[in-house]
């Protein structure tokens, strides 16, 4: 027996469009900088510059995104109590872990593209892709949906 497809109304739209377009973006943000900060040699200070830059003017406007959309979303359905489902409460726990850690990979990213610290930019790189581990986590949980 086929489900019918959710039908949301059209106001929501807008909403969850910035939510999915945010999530898309911070991702791309964060696999750039990771692959960019692992992948700088020695004494490329140019590419810990990109990472940084890519964090600070990609990735954090993309997250701002997010995050908006995603509560302008969870409010319209009636959402965020005690009895709220599993990938949503997922969602929210990634969202909160990502704050931290990309609050702390720009600051030391930016640290190490002004000091030129090859060591300070691995370990960046590091906390970019446990934050992109952790956010694949909940695009899973967001499209699956589960119980």
């Amino acid at each position: 027996m086929a489900v019918p497809a959710a039908i949301r109304p059209d106001s929501w739209d807008f909403a969850l469009f910035l939510h999915v377009l945010g999530a898309m973006v911070f991702v791309g943000a964060l696999v750039a900088a990771a692959v960019t900060l692992l992948a700088a040699y020695e004494r490329d200070a140019r590419l810990r510059l990109l990472a940084f830059r890519l964090l600070l003017f990609v990735g954090l406007p993309a997250y701002v995104a997010m995050l908006v959309g995603g509560e302008w979303i969870t409010s319209k359905e009636g959402l965020g109590g005690e009895n709220d489902p599993a990938w949503l409460v997922i969602g929210v726990v990634v969202t909160d872990l990502t704050a931290v850690l990309l609050v702390v990979s720009i600051v030391l990213a930016g640290i190490a593209s002004r000091k030129s610290k090859v060591c300070l930019g691995r370990a960046t790189g590091a906390l970019a892709t446990v934050a992109l581990v952790a956010n694949v986590v909940a695009v899973w949980a967001m499209t699956a949906k589960p119980t």
